[in-house]
């Protein structure tokens, strides 16, 4: 108490310095890439991401946990989960500016990574995938196939997706 004015300023100083590490983590995969390609960097940042889950659960709890009042939360929070999702969302603009990825909303491309990376890491910190998925592969190859399908599509090219007609109960 001497630091803080109360929990709720230690947790989200806490969150804070979780926000910092992620950051690090997502701009050394992009860094480990040794890649221009922008889907080789961002298959990069999705393993930094898987990374600090892994090394940090607690953080990535603290951080995402809902355990943190928003209404009460300080700015300098604010400013750190912005600089993490900063990272992503930058590399996703720049991607589509090159004609890298597909046209559309940078914001709503970079929810879907995050949302599919951010779940990703929490069913592995959550030790909640099958035994015989996480037996069998390595975080990071796992975290690349999942990217793969994020950025190729799951759906066979060569078959044309027809929507099924929607009957009302």
């Amino acid at each position: 108490y001497r630091h803080f004015a109360d929990k709720d300023a230690l947790v989200a100083a806490i969150a804070e310095e979780g926000f910092g590490l992620l950051t690090a983590h997502l701009r050394e995969g992009v860094a480990n890439s040794r890649s221009e390609s922008f889907s080789e960097r961002l298959r990069e940042m999705a393993v930094g991401y898987v990374m600090f889950a892994l090394q940090h659960p607690a953080y990535l709890r603290v951080i995402f946990g809902g355990v943190i009042k928003k209404e009460s939360a300080p700015d300098s929070l604010r400013i750190a989960g912005e600089a993490a999702y900063g990272v992503l969302r930058d590399l996703v603009a720049q991607g589509v500016a090159a004609d890298a990825f597909r046209a559309g909303d940078p914001d709503e491309m970079a929810l879907s990574c995050w949302t599919m990376t951010h779940g990703f890491g929490m069913l592995l910190t959550d030790k909640a995938l099958p035994h015989h998925l996480s037996e069998s592969m390595a975080a990071e190859a796992m975290t690349r196939t999942m990217v793969d399908f994020l950025l190729t599509g799951i759906v066979n090219s060569a078959k044309p997706v027809r929507p099924k007609k929607r009957t009302n109960l």
